[in-house]
């Protein structure tokens, strides 16, 4: 268990503690619960307080997954809610009540996000910032490269919101905050057949066969593999209007990418001054990134 998992799991208990000996609002009102939260933690939640023998610690934490925002506890809710009394049943059909406005105002905002601009453009971006979840940005996505200019960079701070509230998709950010591209077959094999000579001829046969290589080499080759990697990112989406043999190209070039990012790791990397910083390989050499 990660030190911040353990922490947040600490905090919890204490909490709960408090509640179930007669503190109201001990969970529900705790900023660090709140604001320290994130979605992996769920199963704390549900282990240390769903499945609590207090009813009060049930209800505290179902109010506190409603003002979280957190859909995960919602099947589970939906049969406590007949199996539960009391306090805690009542909890369940806040949360589920809170969750169904919840998605209706979502929709509501997505449809001003496609059809409106101006002020109530700003508006529902800034308020889709705050409630939207990860399930939610394939079609934020969308408008992000359908809109320009402020929008577009409106847009990019949404999604750079909701990205914060999950840690777990990190690692995807520069991929999610990438401009989605048009769909354009002509282009896609253009680019797929340039990355591809890059690395199996050129990378291949200059770098491949070289114990060392200067910093700046090595440098440049990364973020050459990353902006093939934002490139399949984005077309995964269009993959639909190409020919079938397009996803083939997509797997022959992840494989490459795997090569030679496993390669370049193997390679004493000379910097050419004491500011020199190698960039990180660790997300190259996770093929699911793109």
């Amino acid at each position: 268990m990660a030190l911040e998992e353990l922490a947040y799991m600490e905090r919890f208990i204490e909490c709960s503690k408090m509640v179930a000996n007669g503190k109201n609002g001990a969970i529900r009102d705790d900023k660090v619960l709140k604001t320290e939260y994130r979605r992996s933690f769920y199963k704390i939640l549900e282990k240390n307080g769903l499945e609590h023998s207090s009813g009060p610690v049930r209800a505290e934490t179902i109010l506190l997954l409603s003002d979280l925002h957190e859909t995960a506890a919602y099947k589970k809710l939906q049969g406590m809610r007949n199996l539960d009394i009391g306090a805690v049943s009542d909890a369940c059909i806040s949360y589920m009540t809170g969750m169904r406005n919840l998605d209706t105002v979502r929709k509501d905002l997505m449809f001003i996000l496609s059809h409106k601009n101006g002020v109530e453009f700003r508006n529902a971006v800034m308020r889709m910032a705050d409630i939207a979840t990860d399930e939610d940005i394939p079609e934020l996505r969308v408008t992000y490269g359908r809109v320009e200019g402020k929008e577009r960079e409106e847009m990019r701070r949404c999604l750079s919101k909701i990205i914060d509230r999950y840690p777990e998709l990190e690692n995807k950010r520069r991929y999610i905050l990438s401009v989605p591209v048009f769909p354009d077959e002509k282009a896609f094999d253009r680019f797929m057949d340039k990355s591809i000579v890059y690395l199996d001829i050129r990378y291949r046969d200059s770098i491949s066969p070289k114990d060392a290589i200067a910093m700046r080499t090595y440098n440049n080759i990364v973020d050459a593999i990353r902006k093939m990697q934002i490139r399949i990112y984005n077309e995964r989406d269009n993959l639909w209007l190409y020919e079938p043999s397009k996803k083939k190209v997509i797997e022959d070039l992840e494989a490459l990418i795997i090569w030679a990012a496993e390669d370049l790791s193997e390679k004493e990397v000379i910097p050419e001054s004491d500011n020199d910083v190698a960039a990180p390989l660790v997300d190259l050499l996770d093929s699911s990134n793109s």
